[in-house]
Parts: structure tokens; C-alpha cells; sequence
């Protein structure tokens, strides 16, 4: 999808799963506010709720702005950087009962 290599998806997926959840349980390649974002430099909150904006996964462990919007992603210091169109362009936070339409 979009250039982001497979391994990068069920870290992608968990965690914006625990993102929206209610729940502060994480799942297992996920992440919620005390296993995660509260030891971040700049702790935050898990939303616990739908996103309002695209954007706000930039907030959401394992996305970048690369695989957001496309770019240069580099996955180990041994690897090459990997070439990755973007999501954004195929995503919104505007649908039916005001979950993420990721089709």
C-alpha cells in the first residue's frame, strides 16, 4: 500500500487501533498513553476517540510524514530508505458514524 513495506503495517494498524479505542489496553504492536506516549520527551494522551483531522496520525505511533504524505522512510541504519507515495491522498475523517474511512 502506498510503498510502506509490509512489516511496518501491524504496528501501523495496533496503533492507531489503541489510538481511537477507550480502552488503555494495548494491543500487541500497539500503544496507549502509559506503556508509550506518556514516556515520550513530550508525553501525551491516546485520543480514546475518533480522529478530527488526517493530520492527527502524525500523533499516533509508527507514522510519519512520509507515510502520510510521501517521502524518504529509513527503517535501519543498515537499510536503504525506502520510497513511500503517501496515505493522505486516500483517506478522511468525514464518513459514516465519523470513523476513519480508509477506503
Amino acid at each position: 500500500m502506498c510503498g510502506i513495506p509490509e512489516e511496518l503495517w501491524p504496528e501501523l494498524i495496533e496503533s492507531f487501533e489503541d489510538w481511537k479505542d477507550k480502552d488503555n489496553d494495548p494491543r500487541f504492536d500497539g500503544a496507549e498513553t502509559d506503556d508509550y506516549y506518556a514516556l515520550l520527551e513530550n508525553p501525551y494522551r491516546t485520543k480514546n476517540g475518533p480522529l478530527d483531522t488526517v493530520e492527527e496520525l502524525l500523533l499516533v505511533k509508527g507514522f510519519s510524514r512520509a507515510i502520510l504524505f510521501g517521502g524518504s522512510l529509513t527503517l535501519g541504519p543498515e537499510e536503504p530508505p525506502v520510497e513511500i507515495r503517501g496515505i493522505a491522498p486516500f483517506l478522511t475523517v468525514y464518513g459514516e458514524d465519523g470513523k476513519l474511512n480508509v477506503n
